[in-house]
């Protein structure tokens, strides 16, 4: 049975009044302990960016902050939009206006159901699938539902900071995620750090921790599913130097581009943003066909800046000037 999103709900105020890592760890390996298995992923991604979706899933819910889920609000609450917006302007947190305004709602339905996690994600799902003429319509139907449910106040609070930019505000990180699920299924922090860099989705890499260490490690990078991007590490040339490379040091100019990851696969090409979003269609073609010719097998590139040219060359630096000596 899904869990009530009441209880989530407590488990989430719960953490955002527990200051200690260790004791948030030991709290959320606990609640996922007792979760049914469809509901690990949901459990996870809520908690950890708010969202039903695996980070590198293209799927979005498609609100937006404001706007759908202000008037929502306003009309479960029995308020005007104006009065919403002031509401949470004025605190500044929008999960804790949304519960104080929700307190007092006049909007019920004598067929109102208590919300489980399995409904936030179903419900979820059918906000981002919902497009074309009667969409908007449907997406106000779909959040006055939710927020007409959403009982006790608690939950609105919850509920909004999922709708609106998907933080829950309550301190859970990745390090202490994959501790809690490791400790749950009795498996390593480092296996589940392996798979979680490879699936780039905790959720999935929890329900596979149920199945053992050994499982853990067969999880391997899959071509349209885009990867954390990696990071430059800061240093200096003379770190690098000391670092053990012989001596022998290759530097070149850093241009400023657009970071891009870029997948093949069976000859289909696709490229993604820092932000893990697809954005083949807004990269010059000429581009695309580039890296495609450049490859003749499935492969994943990861480390690219697309820069303007002119001429073929990347427009040119600015000069120096040599440091000015101090005066004494």
């Amino acid at each position: 049975m899904s869990m009530e999103f009441q209880e989530f709900s407590r488990i989430c105020e719960t953490l955002e009044q527990t200051p200690g890592r260790l004791a948030m760890t030991a709290f959320v390996r606990d609640a996922l302990s007792t979760l049914d298995e469809a509901d690990i992923p949901l459990f996870i991604r809520y908690l950890m960016g708010g969202r039903p979706f695996p980070d590198w899933s293209q799927e979005k819910i498609g609100v937006g902050p404001g706007g759908s889920v202000y008037d929502a609000v306003a009309y479960v609450a029995g308020r005007n939009r104006r009065a919403v917006v002031s509401a949470i302007n004025r605190s500044g947190d929008p999960g804790k206006s949304v519960e104080s305004l929700l307190a007092k709602k006049e909007q019920t339905s004598f067929f109102s159901e208590s919300l489980t996690l399995a409904d936030i994600g179903r419900d979820f799902t059918l906000l981002a699938a919902t497009g074309g003429n009667k969409s908007q319509k449907e997406k106000d139907r779909v959040l006055r539902r939710l927020f007409a449910n959403a009982s006790p106040p608690l939950e609105g609070r919850y509920l909004a900071r999922l709708l609106l930019g998907g933080e829950l505000r309550i301190g859970i990180g990745e390090g202490t995620m994959r501790d809690a699920i490791a400790a749950a299924f009795g498996v390593s922090s480092a296996a589940v750090e392996h798979a979680g860099q490879a699936a780039n989705d905790l959720g999935e890499v929890a329900l596979i921790a149920r199945k053992g260490e050994a499982a853990l490690h067969e999880v391997h990078i899959e071509p349209f599913r885009p990867l954390k991007m990696m990071l430059a590490k800061q240093g200096t040339v003379t770190d690098m130097l000391d670092g053990g490379v012989g001596g022998v040091l290759a530097a070149e100019y850093k241009y400023d581009g657009t970071r891009f990851q870029f997948h093949k696969r069976d000859g289909i090409c696709r490229m993604y943003s820092r932000r893990l979003e697809e954005v083949t269609h807004a990269i010059p073609p000429d581009v695309v066909a580039m890296l495609d010719a450049a490859t003749s097998h499935d492969v994943i590139l990861d480390g690219g800046e697309v820069i303007a040219v002119r001429d073929g060359r990347p427009p040119a630096l600015p000069v120096c000037a040599p440091p000015v000596p101090a005066q004494t």
